[in-house]
């Protein structure tokens, strides 16, 4: 279980990672795409572990775990990368003050609204990614598992 929870969290730190360098230089259209992908991170993440064979039977509740805490690190991930991004429109926003130590209050209150805000969004994506790692583990559990179905005739022996 060790290597499932480190291999789903550095691998959803890495897609993060990567498109939280790719989202601020999108446009719009491409903004939502990439809002899509979050939502499917998980399913990304079980498809990747399960075609390199790094697991082996995955349950339902496997998926869904692999699915939640790579979504969580991705978003994290993604987000962490926008910081500086994220204060410079935020100073862009708020007023300026003359007063040093109001400077230094705001930043101080920005960086904890910014990291409420990236754990808020993070445990959301958690939460759509739990959903889509399930899917994807459901269906690698029922092509990989199908049931068999038991004959009509009945055999008894006298």
């Amino acid at each position: 279980m060790g290597l499932l929870l480190k291999s789903s969290l550095w691998l959803g730190a890495v897609v993060g990672f990567v498109f939280g360098l790719i989202y601020p230089a999108s446009v719009l259209l491409f903004k939502c795409i990439i809002i899509l992908i979050f939502t499917l991170i998980g399913a990304m993440v079980v498809v990747y572990l399960k075609k390199n064979a790094f697991v082996g039977l995955l349950t339902i509740q496997d998926g869904a775990f692999i699915g939640g805490i790579s979504g969580f690190s991705a978003a994290f991930a993604a987000m962490l990368v926008n910081i500086p991004f994220n204060l410079s429109l935020f100073f862009s926003l708020v007023p300026k003050s003359n007063n040093f130590t109001d400077s230094v209050s705001d930043l101080g209150v920005s960086i904890l609204i910014i990291l409420m805000f990236m754990t808020f969004i993070a445990a959301l994506s958690a939460l759509f990614n739990t959903f889509s790692g399930l899917v994807a583990a459901y269906c690698y559990e029922k092509t990989e598992n199908p049931q068999v179905e038991p004959e009509n005739d009945i055999l008894i022996d006298d």
